[in-house]
């Protein structure tokens, strides 16, 4: 599966886990998760630049 999503996987430092945008490796494991079949998730950061959270 290939999707896109327009933002950017940003570290958070390790104080800090309340409120972050590491949203790309989470959405890949979700749809594997919950489309199952083996499925393999391919993303694309779509169109985002280089923003901080």
């Amino acid at each position: 599966m290939l999707f896109a999503d327009a933002t950017q996987s940003t570290s958070l430092s390790p104080g800090n886990f309340l409120v972050s945008d590491n949203i790309h490796g989470l959405a890949a494991q979700f749809l594997e998760k919950h489309v199952g079949g083996g499925i393999v998730t391919l993303e694309l950061a779509g169109a985002s630049v280089n923003i901080d959270p």
